[in-house]
């Protein structure tokens, strides 16, 4: 799931290039808004997955709720 998030945050900020220079500047703002998203979305879920993995190794983790 973390690689799909990334391919298509590499999608979306091609499109959004893309938008740039077509002088689309709405269409380049969504699309930019959503590939940074999608890249922070399988940012989380890469440290969520290494906080498991350590809380199932027994190593303590300092989580701030």
């Amino acid at each position: 799931m973390e690689l799909g998030f990334q391919i298509l945050a590499a999608a979306l900020a091609i499109l959004s290039a893309y938008f740039y220079f077509m002088g689309n500047s709405d269409g380049s703002l969504i699309s930019g808004v959503f590939a940074s998203c999608s890249f922070f979305i399988s940012y989380r879920i890469r440290i969520k997955a290494r906080l498991d993995a350590r809380k199932a190794a027994g190593v303590p983790v300092n989580e701030e709720n």
